[in-house]
């Protein structure tokens, strides 16, 4: 949960609107190869930022943090850490569609921060 909250509050201090947004699953994942330091969350969620752009997404799922992180594997070179993320299920496509528990759908999960968006209160 804290991994969420602070991408959320990243996200929003940067103005973002919603789109894309990010699954659940990819938070979790996010957290889990990031072991929730700081840095490495912003440099993972940047380069997931990079790809969603890139690839005209306008929902960042579980494959998306997938293929992201073995970007940044291979960058290193570390094969023990690719091989852990090559080793990670791919999920169907179907998966990757809102189902309440996305951080863009903040109208939902936190209304307060909704409420403060629109009246562009940061």
């Amino acid at each position: 949960a804290e991994t969420r909250d602070y991408i959320e509050h990243r996200l929003i201090a940067a103005e973002w609107s919603g789109d894309p947004s990010i699954s659940g699953d990819s938070i979790q994942l996010l957290h889990q190869f990031s072991r929730g330091v700081p840095r490495r969350i912003n440099q993972f969620c940047s380069r997931l930022l990079l790809h969603g752009y890139t690839e005209g997404k306008r929902r960042l799922g579980r494959d998306d943090v997938r293929e992201v992180l073995l970007q940044l594997a291979s960058e290193i070179l570390d094969p023990e850490i690719i091989a852990e993320i090559e080793a990670l299920p791919a999920m169907a496509e179907e998966s990757a569609q809102p189902t309440g528990d996305l951080i863009g759908d903040i109208a939902i999960a936190k209304p307060e921060v909704a409420e403060k968006m629109i009246a562009g209160d940061r």
